[in-house]
C-alpha cells in the first residue's frame, strides 16, 4: 500500500511565511519516519494525496484563506473550525512538539511538583493583548511571568526552562491565542499539567473533544482559581493530570496525530 503524498510549503514569505516549530515540525517529522511522502509545494497551504483534495488547515484564524482562497475535497481544521460541509475538527500542536513529546515521556507526580501555579507568556498581536489582562490574572497565579513583543523584552526563559517550569506545576492558566486555540493547553496536558482554562478558549472543536472535568477546569473569573484549586482534592487531580495526558498522547503526539489524521479522513470518506 502507497504512502500518502503530503504537500508542504516552501519559499513562503509574508503571512505565509511559517517557521515550521509547531505543526509543521510534526508533519515533517511524519516523513521522516515514513508515514507520508513529503513533496516540497508552492502553495502556500498543507496538502494530503494532492493539491485541492484534502486541505490541512494550520493556521489560527480563517484570514489565510480568505487572502488566498482555495478549493478542496475535504479539510481538516486545527484551530477556527469553520460550520461548513467536509470541513471537520482535527487536532492541536504545542510549540516545538518534538521537544514538547520528549518531555512528557518524563512525569513528575502531585507531590514531586514545585509550583501550585503556573503561567509564562507573551503579547504579540492586539489579540492576544485583548485577552490576557496581566492585571486581572497574576495575583492569582504563583509563578506569572507575561511580556509584551519588544526586542527590549527578550523571552527570560528558553523553551526547555519553560517546560520544565510547566511540568513543575500542578495547574498551568491557560489564555487564548490568536485563535480561539492556544498552544499552551497542549503543552499543559502533556505533561499532565491541570489546565485551567479561561471561558475564551476552545476545548471542543477537536476530534475528540476535551471534556470540563476530565481533562480541565474551566476559570470563568480569576478570582475563581484559589477557590477551584482548594476544592480539588490530590485524588482529583490525579485523574485529570493522567487522562490529560493520555488524550494528548492519542491526540496530538506525533504518531498519534498521524493516526487520527487517517481515522477522520477514512471514516469521513466513507460516510460521504
Amino acid at each position: 500500500m502507497s504512502k500518502p503524498k503530503l504537500f508542504f510549503p516552501v519559499n513562503q514569505i509574508g503571512r505565509f511565511n511559517h517557521p515550521n516549530s509547531s505543526s509543521r515540525e510534526i508533519f515533517l517529522e511524519w516523513g521522516r519516519r515514513g508515514y507520508v511522502e513529503l513533496i516540497e509545494s508552492n502553495n502556500g497551504f498543507v496538502w494530503l494525496n494532492e493539491i485541492g483534495d484534502i486541505l490541512l488547515h494550520d493556521q489560527p484564524t480563517l484570514e489565510w484563506l480568505a487572502e488566498r482562497p482555495q478549493k478542496f475535497n475535504m479539510a481538516l481544521f486545527g484551530n477556527l473550525v469553520p460550520k461548513e460541509k467536509n470541513i471537520f475538527s482535527w487536532f492541536f500542536w504545542g510549540r516545538h512538539p518534538l521537544k514538547l513529546e520528549k518531555k512528557a515521556e518524563k512525569y513528575l507526580g502531585y507531590d514531586k511538583r514545585q509550583f501550585e501555579s503556573m503561567f509564562i507568556g507573551k503579547i504579540e498581536n492586539h489579540i492576544q493583548a485583548k485577552f490576557r489582562p496581566a492585571h486581572l490574572w497574576e495575583k492569582y497565579i504563583e509563578f506569572f511571568d507575561l511580556i509584551t513583543d519588544d526586542p527590549r523584552n527578550p523571552y527570560k526563559f528558553t523553551q526547555d526552562e519553560y517546560l520544565d517550569i510547566m511540568a513543575n506545576s500542578k495547574y498551568g492558566l491557560s489564555l487564548r491565542g490568536y485563535g480561539p486555540k492556544c498552544n499552551r493547553e497542549i503543552e499543559l496536558l502533556a505533561l499532565g499539567t491541570v489546565p485551567l482554562v479561561a471561558i475564551e478558549c476552545d476545548m471542543e472543536n477537536y476530534d475528540e473533544p476535551l471534556i470540563e472535568g476530565k481533562h480541565y477546569i474551566r476559570i470563568e473569573k480569576p478570582e475563581h482559581i484559589p477557590i477551584v484549586i482548594n476544592n480539588t482534592s490530590k485524588e482529583d487531580w490525579e485523574r485529570m493530570s493522567k487522562a490529560g495526558r493520555e488524550w494528548y498522547f492519542r491526540n496530538c503526539s506525533v504518531d498519534g496525530s498521524f493516526q487520527l489524521t487517517m481515522k477522520i479522513i477514512n471514516k469521513k470518506k466513507h460516510i460521504n
